[in-house]
């Protein structure tokens, strides 16, 4: 249907989720928001997820969370995200991704290496669910936690992807 911007298939899908994936993968409809939370998503491999990522689609919220992904899905998804300006909110949390998924995604967000790292990162995407992981130190969490979630501070102070990457700029220059 044209007037369709938000899908939600929660707990519903099971095994045959890439098939349903790959038809909304393909739509030329604008979405808003994919929500496939709960449907034990097995890549096996596949990249479909990351690819549909790269290609940089007009999707603002991605919801992967509960499922049983990896850290070499996790890792292919960071990837993804190097190249993609448009989503602004990816969920991830409850599968089997270790502190390796974890930092994966962490470097695409911020990477202190060097000034041209920090400027590459991206700078639009808010990432929840992996402070779930709980690796860090409570100590570190805030500094984590900023750059997880691109300078939002769960209280509405967003920063646009311009301010963020200043910030990260600054955060570097400043240690």
């Amino acid at each position: 249907h044209p007037s369709i911007t938000d899908i939600h298939f929660n707990n519903c899908f099971g095994n045959n989720i890439f098939d349903a994936l790959q038809s909304i993968f393909a739509t030329d409809k604008p979405l808003n928001t994919i929500d496939v939370e709960r449907n034990d998503i097995h890549t096996i491999g596949q990249t479909s997820i990351p690819d549909f990522l790269a290609a940089n689609p007009p999707v603002k919220v991605l919801c992967l969370a509960n499922n049983m992904l990896k850290d070499e899905d996790v890792v292919l998804i960071a990837n993804a995200l190097k190249r993609n300006t448009q989503l602004q909110e990816l969920t991830i949390f409850g599968g089997e991704v270790t502190k390796v998924g974890v930092d994966a995604i962490l470097d695409v967000l911020y990477d202190p290496s060097s000034l041209n790292s920090v400027s590459d990162c991206n700078h639009s995407c808010v990432v929840y669910g992996i402070e779930e992981f709980d690796f860090y130190p409570a100590e570190e969490y805030s500094y984590y936690h900023l750059h997880l979630h691109n300078g939002d501070d769960g209280m509405g102070d967003d920063l646009d992807a311009h301010n963020q990457r200043a910030l990260k700029i600054y955060h570097l220059l400043s240690v």
